[in-house]
């Protein structure tokens, strides 16, 4: 619990710091959204392991959404999530032959499916004009459901998950 709270003290700051920069139209927020999606992607890829994705191309276009959408709006989401076409291909092509593939591109568009467009879509609406607080609140809605939720399970749980 000291290390959360040692995090938590260092980390609200700073998150709060990025999301506030305004410098070249919010770059800094879509970096550091770039960053902690394409963490998660990679998180997602581990725990697919047993279906044998190609990490990296779940990887790229999730890294890249945020980035697009940066400078190029709605469309860069798009572009962001066609960009997994060729990365996919070029993965098939360059990999040892699977078995079953279906399992493994399934497992691959996961992440692109799921985080991409919900990273373009945070840079939208940090970039509109009440921006900052819907992200404020959108992140303070999600860490007290997290929090509500663990000191409910550790209040009347019984089983861990």
């Amino acid at each position: 619990m000291k290390s959360r709270l040692i995090v938590a003290a260092i980390g609200v700051p700073l998150l709060y710091l990025v999301i506030l920069s305004g410098f070249r139209e919010h770059i800094v927020f879509a970096l550091a959204i770039a960053a902690a999606c394409a963490i998660a992607a990679l998180e997602l890829g581990v725990m697919m392991r047993p279906l044998a994705p190609w990490v990296p191309a779940g990887f790229i276009p999730v890294l890249l959404s945020p980035l697009f959408t940066w400078k190029l709006g709605e469309v860069g989401i798009f572009l962001a999530m066609l960009s997994a076409i060729p990365l996919l291909l070029a993965f098939q092509g360059l990999s040892v032959e699977r078995e079953h593939p279906l399992p493994a591109i399934t497992a691959t568009m996961l992440p692109i499916a799921w985080i991409a467009p919900a990273a373009g879509l945070l840079v939208i609406v940090r970039q509109a004009e009440a921006g900052f607080g819907l992200v404020i609140l959108l992140i303070a809605s999600v860490f007290l459901n997290d929090t509500g939720a663990y000191f409910t399970g550790r209040a009347i749980g019984k089983h861990k998950l």
